[in-house]
């Protein structure tokens, strides 16, 4: 919201926080989990695996993020790029996320919603590398035709 008001040469206070609160409070909302989602971490947390977060979002939006999304409880640890001090897909925030999985890469999949940054970060690092996209089947359909 800072880099729009300073492109427009608007005034920055009140109206960064104002429009920030305002973006994300409509957003957390609205935000419901995707289907099978909560069956899949009730499932993992059954069989005894660990379940994390890696991000590039600030630690407070994904904290609201999962708690609106009612899947806190099965959430084992976070890292966010502040914390480790780059974003994906820089090594040293896999390597402390595997750190916090308290395994090594090999054992650990990274499952995200990006192609660069979430599956070729998570395969260079040696994670198996799991692309999310809601449109794949759609996407495959349309790449046949």
């Amino acid at each position: 919201m800072q880099c729009i008001l300073e492109l427009l040469g608007k005034p920055l206070f009140p109206h960064a926080t104002v429009m920030y609160h305002l973006y994300w409070d409509s957003l957390l909302s609205s935000a419901r989990p995707e289907e099978g989602v909560l069956q899949l971490m009730q499932l993992l947390k059954m069989k005894g695996i660990g379940i994390g977060i890696g991000t590039d979002m600030t630690a407070y939006i994904q904290y609201k993020k999962l708690e609106v999304l009612g899947v806190s409880s099965y959430i084992d640890w976070i890292v966010t790029s502040e914390e480790a001090g780059a974003e994906k897909p820089a090594g040293r925030f896999f390597d402390l996320c595997a750190q916090k999985a308290g395994a090594a890469p090999s054992q650990c999949a990274f499952i995200g919603d990006s192609l660069e940054k979430d599956v070729e970060g998570a395969l260079k690092n040696g994670f198996k590398g799991v692309w999310y996209h809601k449109n794949l089947r759609k996407m495959r359909n349309d790449h046949i035709r």
